[in-house]
């Protein structure tokens, strides 16, 4: 188990799927993904982009007694001391044992379906989520605190601080008047 936990944030295909406990590091990586999608398209035109999708964030209620099954649906919260990623992102797996296709499905047939929630958000908001979410120090350097995070949030700097700079000379321009 600790080889899929260190090996599924390095791109290994596993049985296990991976979770936070905060929301707003899985507010992060779901507007990373649209952000890195767009990347490779056209990053430098990420402030002007929109488009009427939707960003879906899931969540898990683990509160409910009986949640868990004993080789069935398992929740993994010891992590080995080489996965600073998983710490960093206050990461969980749940792994699924069920013959069941997902987890959605297999929590419904046992009339927990209840404990799956999602909300959803604009992805034309996903770089400004992103820029939220730095102020409040979710970045891919602090998540992914190796090389691969800071040049990750490089890249993310390069589309935000125009941004920024562009509201700050809008915001002058209003008190000047």
């Amino acid at each position: 188990m600790e080889l899929w936990v260190l090996g599924r944030h390095f791109g290994l295909l596993t049985p296990l799927l991976d979770w936070t406990e905060s929301p707003y590091v899985a507010a992060f990586f779901a507007f990373a993904d649209i952000y890195q999608q767009l990347e490779t398209r056209s990053a430098r035109h990420l402030p002007t982009w929109r488009t009427e999708e939707k960003v879906r964030v899931w969540g898990l209620r683990e509160l409910e007694p009986g949640l868990e099954r004993k080789n069935e649906f398992e929740i993994i919260r010891d992590l080995p001391p080489t996965a600073l990623r998983q710490k960093a992102q206050s990461g969980v797996f749940t792994v699924l044992w069920s013959p069941h296709a997902d987890l959605e499905t297999y929590l419904k047939a046992r009339g927990m379906g209840h404990c799956l929630e999602y909300y959803d958000i604009p992805e034309a908001n996903a770089l400004e989520a992103l820029r939220d979410l730095q102020l409040m120090n979710i970045t891919p350097a602090v998540l992914f605190p190796d090389l691969h995070g800071a040049a990750w949030q490089a890249n993310i700097d390069v589309d935000l601080i125009p941004e920024w700079i562009s509201q700050f000379e809008d915001l002058r321009k209003k008190l000047g008047e």
